[in-house]
């Protein structure tokens, strides 16, 4: 083919795909999930006016018109109601352009007057309208009615779309990006042509790569940026698009507070000190904020892209290394915990680093060697306590590791325990100052854990006997095979899980602490498995089904899965603290609900047990970290003329519970809706 139709097929080629995958994507649209956020209206009003109350959106449809729920049954005490929408959410947010309030005409003024007050939830970002907000907004009149646009309302700014619930350009692209590789049936022609351009530069694409094996280190810090590229991308959108949760509240509100004093950071007894330390001096760096600290983890999390595809190319080829890295790249869960203020991610960088100076020393067995093993080993158990284990899973495998290929020494077993001991003795700060008393001998501490369940029985069953069955097929079958060295990283993998998760269960029958989170140190290794097997099978049908299998692995790559959990506290509080403010000629309190030794036991007390101020000074520490100004919270004898009560692990029994202790009644109480699941309580005297 000459050079001038290469070029008109070229041009076509590229014409085609842009056009067949800007339809293709308008197609599959539906598909596509956390492109919107969703709209929740409450509308605080006289209830002899809530009749006239509509809400009416502009969607891509046209103009909808919502009808407005009351929040709470209607009392005879109460004057005002809260009224609701979720202006049409359901499961799938519709596109909405504006929202207008909608009055009968003749009722319009005087039922604007009776509006307290409109607080408008738009994903995790809050927007409110005071009365005196509300009386200024300028009427338009269409029929019967007049219309009044609620105005300033936009999730993120945006230069693709004006819709008030759009999550932003970035995210769009990234996930209509990713969903070219998840739902390739619904993009064949896009691929057509795709495989038409790969077919047409074949050779010249086949003499690049030639040329690159030719600087392979180039080629490879190249292609392993694209991975580490890929899964910045993947972790950095949407790294705040949910609220922290009470966990990450507690790291960044409490333990790593610049402005407490720095003992907090090793004051968690659940919980050894590194990554609250490092978050500390994070925030030093870059600001106390939430933007800032999530950014942390979603380095961190980037970072242990890369030292999982060193340890891995270390000892398995870069094959391997390459594949492990992607695996990690667009893990969800991984995804998810990379957008976490909790030192989980942290745990998941350090293992592969510890893997990696631990099949070095093994190698080659120098003091050099151990003190670069020891150090990763030191940050690992001052992470997170399943660290631990893991370093004596190493202890361990190097023990079998020496009797297997019989070059078993006690000197070599004696120095590289000292060096364990040595890592196990950084632990001891954290103990004396906090774990001792407040943990080990604490039986009221982390009641939450429960002991194993049958799902765990059943690993615990199975793990000893996968063990078993794998290193006889290691020994029998696969021993002369010539890939036997790349093998061995699978062996430390799987030894490592085995042991890992029994020492875990073992521990929990007598106290509990086996939780699935925590067994995030293994994901690594699970990941490295699949990853060496499938560039080192001899079996020629390996890699197809193989390839099947970690395609089918990475389409959930697109979507991080919350590494903790989904709070509502940052919205809630803007509510009660704008609301408050808003109503400054009443006298408002904040209820705050304590945990208490006696369930049954009134509270009778007019001042605060220490325990409990401890407790209110971590919660005034949660206000401090998105800058709000705490409401005083209730004392039992003190007036108030509103009670507010946020929803931050608050159930209704508790609630109730506590109102109950403290001699406050369940009546005038109206409830704003933050989402499907959480609602603000606002308590009238």
């Amino acid at each position: 083919m000459n050079k001038t139709m290469r070029t008109i097929f070229t041009m076509l080629c590229i014409a085609g795909m842009g056009v067949s995958f800007a339809y293709h994507t308008r197609t599959t649209l539906s598909l596509l999930v956390n492109l919107k956020a969703p709209v929740n209206i409450n509308i605080e009003v006289d209830k002899n006016y809530a009749r006239f109350m509509s809400i009416i959106a502009s969607l891509n449809s046209g103009e909808t018109l919502f009808q407005l729920s009351p929040t709470t049954a209607y009392s005879e005490t109460m004057k005002t109601i809260i009224l609701h929408t979720d202006a049409g959410t359901g499961s799938i947010p519709p596109y909405i352009y504006d929202v207008f309030l909608r009055l009968p005409q003749e009722h319009a003024l005087e039922t604007l007057a009776a509006i307290d007050g409109i607080s408008i939830f738009i994903g995790n970002k809050f927007f409110y309208f005071s009365g005196a907000d509300i009386l200024a907004l300028k009427g338009i009149e269409r029929n019967e009615y007049t219309l009044y646009r609620l105005p300033n309302l936009q999730y993120k700014k945006s230069a693709m779309a004006r819709w008030i619930n759009w999550y932003g350009d970035f995210n769009f692209i990234l996930k209509t990006t990713m969903a070219f590789f998840v739902y390739p049936a619904r993009y064949f022609m896009t691929w057509f042509f795709v495989v038409c351009l790969f077919f047409l530069y074949q050779s010249r694409l086949q003499s690049q790569i030639a040329a690159a094996y030719k600087k392979s280190r180039l080629a490879e810090i190249f292609i392993l940026a694209a991975i580490a590229l890929i899964g910045f991308l993947l972790r950095v959108n949407g790294y705040v698009q949910n609220s922290a949760w009470i966990d990450e509240l507690y790291s960044a509100g409490m333990a790593s507070n610049p402005h407490q004093p720095f003992l907090n950071a090793i004051g968690d007894p659940g919980n050894p000190p590194l990554y609250f330390i490092c978050l500390r001096l994070w925030f030093m760096l870059f600001g106390w904020s939430e933007q800032s600290g999530r950014m942390l983890s979603v380095l961190i999390g980037t970072a242990a892209i890369i030292s999982m595809y060193v340890v891995t190319a270390s000892f398995s080829g870069k094959k391997a290394g390459f594949l492990a890295a992607l695996l990690m790249a667009t893990n969800t869960y991984l995804i998810g915990l990379s957008q976490d203020m909790r030192g989980y991610i942290l745990e998941v960088f350090l293992i592969s680093i510890v893997a990696l100076r631990f099949l070095v020393f093994i190698r080659c067995q120098t003091i050099k060697n151990m003190a670069w093993y020891i150090i990763p080993c030191i940050l690992i158990v001052n992470t997170h306590y399943y660290g631990v284990f893991a370093v004596i899973a190493n202890f361990l495998f190097f023990l079998c590791s020496a009797l297997w290929r019989k070059n078993f020494s006690w000197k070599s077993a004696v120095s590289f325990l000292s060096g364990n001991i040595i890592t196990t003795l950084s632990l001891l700060p954290f103990f004396v100052y906090t774990a001792f008393s407040e943990a080990l001998f604490d039986k009221s501490f982390n009641t939450w854990i429960q002991k194993p369940g049958m799902i765990f029985m059943a690993l615990a069953t199975l793990a000893p006997i996968v063990l078993f069955v794998y290193f006889y097929v290691r020994k029998n079958i696969l021993q002369h095979n010539n890939t036997e060295n790349k093998y061995y990283l699978i062996d430390y993998a799987v030894f490592s899980i085995g042991v890992i998760f029994m020492f875990a269960f073992i521990i929990s029958l007598v106290r509990p602490m086996l939780v699935e989170k925590y067994l995030v140190i293994c994901v690594p290794f699970l990941l490295v498995i699949p990853s060496v097997f499938l560039t080192s099978s001899p079996v020629k049908f390996a890699m197809p089904v193989g390839g099947i299998f970690i395609y089918s692995v990475m389409l959930t790559g697109y979507e991080a899965n919350p590494g903790g959990g989904i709070d509502v506290y940052k919205e809630s509080q803007a509510y009660i603290i704008r609301d408050a403010h808003a109503h400054t000629e009443k006298h408002n309190l904040e209820l705050f609900y304590l945990s208490h030794d006696k369930e049954d036991a009134p509270k009778i007390q007019h001042e605060y047990t220490d325990r409990e101020k401890r407790a209110l000074l971590l919660r005034s520490g949660f206000a401090d970290f998105y800058e709000y100004n705490q409401l005083p919270y209730y004392t039992p004898g003190i007036q108030y003329d509103v009670l507010y009560v946020n929803p931050l692990h608050f159930s209704e029994s508790d609630m109730y519970k506590e109102m109950a202790r403290y001699g406050i009644d369940d009546k005038n109480i109206v409830r704003i809706r933050v989402n499907d699941k959480k609602t603000i309580v606002k308590k009238y005297r």
